[in-house]
């Protein structure tokens, strides 16, 4: 409340401000101290996956950094590629800064196109930050592909038959079916049931000849198949620039994007509905890989201590020593800013949802 004359303030108004805030949610009252209480980091999947590593970095940052140095506890929440932890949030998890949701691209994938068993709508939710993570495309060595011409690699992508593999049809990784195919590349067989650590390993054991990995296993083992003479490195998703135009992945600069290949095969730019689905891909799987969120009504306040605490954490000696390998040195994105970002990711217009549901039909069969 703005008070331009505190002199005029009668003892009738001091009481009714008093009565007013006796009745004030505790969270608001309580100065953002957070000493003595526990907050819970909810991780929508299995312990050792991508977002629960997320999870354990943060916590101990955590701990330092929010005011009063709360305990932090990590709990795994895993079902239906985070839709069983994310419908758990939307319906129990109370605005008072005490849980904390740990999201990955599945979640964002589902909370885009996720169908009728998805009770949580992420544009609700109040996000403390969006970390990006890039996507690159590798494939064997004996298809051919160098990386070093786009419209030759197309061809050769688009005159043989290759065998490409995810966890399920409507999950994250069907970005790069959906970037296969706009290349104009459809002799594909698809295998289901394959998460990331598993696709890797039937890579090596030549069961998936073309595939994808998130920037973090891509500079680290995906490189190491490079150097075994297994796999080459060809293409990114791409990367949203700030003024909304697509360009380099910043994990992997000398990768050109699909819409450069795309323009190199074609001679223009990518266009239609596929294209603008997979842009909204990029945004929510690329632009918010990761992503750390408050409940539905959770206040300003508590949100802008979240804000100020990760803030300290990103500029943290420690943190910035350890963080290269996790979340590498894409720029974070925080609070308010985050929420534009979602925004732009998860609003699809009925057109290009309706183009996502058929696509995922097709693809099922």
């Amino acid at each position: 409340m703005k008070v331009r004359n505190t002199r005029s303030i009668t003892v009738a108004g001091i009481a009714l401000l008093s009565t007013a805030l006796a009745f004030m949610p505790a969270a608001v009252q309580a100065d953002l101290d957070f000493s003595g209480k526990k907050i819970t980091l909810i991780v929508p999947f299995k312990e050792g996956g991508g977002v629960d590593q997320y999870a354990r970095f943060f916590q101990p940052f955590f701990e330092k950094h929010l005011p009063g140095k709360p305990a932090i506890l990590v709990v795994n929440k895993p079902g239906g590629a985070s839709v069983r932890a994310g419908n758990w949030f939307e319906r129990e998890a109370k605005p008072d800064g005490l849980t904390v949701f740990m999201a990955g691209n599945s979640t964002m994938t589902n909370a885009a196109v996720g169908g009728k068993k998805v009770k949580f709508n992420m544009l609700k939710w109040r996000p403390i930050i969006a970390t990006p993570s890039g996507t690159c495309f590798y494939a064997k060595k004996e298809t051919g592909i160098t990386g070093k011409n786009p419209a030759e690699d197309i061809k050769k992508l688009q005159s043989g038959k290759w065998v490409v593999a995810t966890q399920k049809p409507v999950s994250a990784s069907v970005r790069y079916f959906m970037a296969l195919e706009m290349l104009g590349v459809k002799n594909l067989t698809y295998l289901y049931g394959l998460g990331s650590g598993p696709r890797r390993k039937a890579f090596q054991r030549n069961e998936v000849t073309v595939s994808i990995d998130t920037a973090a296993p891509c500079l680290q083992k995906v490189r190491q198949f490079e150097k075994r003479g297994q796999a080459v490195m060809f293409m990114a998703l791409g990367y949203r620039k700030s003024d909304g135009t697509m360009g380099r992945d910043p994990a992997f600069p000398e990768l050109y994007t699909v819409a450069e290949a795309y323009q190199a095969t074609y001679g223009k730019p990518p266009s239609g509905q596929i294209w603008q689905a997979l842009k909204h891909f990029i945004n929510f799987t690329v632009m918010t890989s990761y992503g750390m969120f408050l409940p539905k009504g959770t206040n300003d306040d508590i949100v802008n201590t979240y804000v100020t605490a990760m803030k300290k954490i990103l500029a943290d000696p420690a943190f910035k020593k350890k963080s290269a390998k996790l979340i590498g040195n894409y720029p974070q994105v925080l609070g308010h800013e985050a929420t534009v970002l979602l925004k732009d990711a998860l609003d699809i217009t009925p057109d290009t949802r309706k183009w996502l549901n058929n696509w995922f039909q097709k693809i099922s069969k």
